[in-house]
């Protein structure tokens, strides 16, 4: 399948607010620059059970994918980041099997969320980072993402 073109960053931002979908390939495209993305359908499923969850629809969500499938891109630094980005109240723990990975997956977010075409996106949330370690990012508003291992301390932070 083709992939299809996007539409001019003005429009494709005014869209990224609303659809996930969008937000991930304007993400996707800035994480891998030479990399070409196709919006295969199992991307435009787990995009759209993922703004189920974030629109109240559905309370559980697990996705099976095989590797190098976006699962992790998808959930672990898209996700939270449009989350923030539309409610920068939203507390997100994500935990992934190690530490070096949770530590890989936190950088991805935290340049997501530092750079100028987010900020054009999502300018509420953009200038209302307070925190910003390897770990923690929080917002004015009381909402972070806060990266952990599955084994990993989470005790008193509620999410």
């Amino acid at each position: 399948m083709k992939p299809l073109p996007l539409p001019s960053m003005d429009i494709a931002h005014v869209l990224a607010r609303t659809e996930f979908v969008v937000f991930v390939e304007l993400v996707f495209r800035y994480l891998n620059p030479t990399t070409p993305f196709s919006r295969a359908w199992y991307i435009e499923a787990m995009a759209s059970a993922l703004m189920d969850v974030a629109d109240g629809f559905e309370r559980r969500l697990q996705i099976t994918v095989p590797p190098r499938h976006l699962k992790s891109i998808m959930v672990s630094v898209a996700y939270p980041a449009w989350l923030l980005g539309r409610k920068p109240e939203t507390r997100i723990i994500c935990a992934s099997y190690g530490q070096d990975f949770a530590a890989i997956l936190s950088r991805s977010f935290r340049k997501i969320i530092q750079s100028d075409w987010y900020a054009q996106i999502f300018p509420e949330t953009a200038s209302s980072i307070i925190r910003d370690t390897e770990v923690d990012v929080g917002t004015r508003q009381g909402g972070y993402r806060f990266a952990t291992t599955v084994g990993g301390t989470v005790t008193g932070i509620g999410a």
